[in-house]
């Protein structure tokens, strides 16, 4: 979170700076707020529901992931019972080990594949949250006059005056009570990506 953090601060101290006159900036004296802009994200309306749907789509995943495991397995079991019943002979259960290896191995690609696309929507909806926050906390900062907004993870002891948390996630909340972001499951080209990422 640093680096979107340290650009969220320029952005709001560039912003700021452009509505002070030149003849102001001389006699300027510093106008503090502060923001939590972490915890605003993190307990929002928005990502709270968002949270809940994406692992509401991890548990369905990863349920169809194991019901394919266990049918996997299932089959080797099938397989080891029919070459001691000796209906298949010791070729056929090797081909049998050796297609349930490397379905197994594509089982473990598509869930990393997976858990990529989960981390991927949760970073997309960061990033908006934070866009929208950027813009809530500059006016804010405009209304109270403040011309210095600090991130509250940078400050060791703020006064209450001071901190514009509560206010910034109430708006936000306003602005945008849900997150809803269709995630696909992943295709084939980026489970195939994900093969080549865990080869490396």
């Amino acid at each position: 979170m640093l680096k979107p953090i340290r650009r969220f601060v320029i952005v709001l101290l560039s912003v700021l700076s452009l509505s002070i006159t030149t003849n102001a900036r001389a006699q300027l004296e510093p106008v503090i707020a502060v923001v939590d802009v972490d915890a605003v994200i993190r307990d929002s309306q928005a990502m709270t529901t968002l949270g809940a749907q994406l692992l509401e789509l991890q548990t369905q995943w990863e349920n169809e992931l194991t019901a394919l495991n266990k049918e996997l397995a299932a089959n080797l079991r099938s397989a080891q019972e029919q070459l001691d019943a000796e209906e298949i002979d010791q070729e056929a259960f090797r081909q049998v080990q050796i297609r349930t290896q490397r379905d197994l191995q594509q089982l473990r690609q598509e869930a990393n594949a997976r858990q990529r696309k989960l981390i991927q929507a949760r970073r997309v909806a960061e990033e908006e949250l934070q866009r929208r926050l950027e813009e809530i906390v500059i006016r804010i900062a405009s209304d109270r006059g403040a011309n210095l907004v600090f991130n509250y993870s940078g400050i060791v002891i703020a006064a209450l005056g001071f901190d514009i948390s509560e206010q910034a996630i109430q708006e936000l909340n306003q602005q945008i009570p849900e997150l809803n972001i269709t995630v696909n499951a992943p295709t084939p080209e980026e489970i195939q990506s994900e093969q080549a990422d865990s080869g490396n």
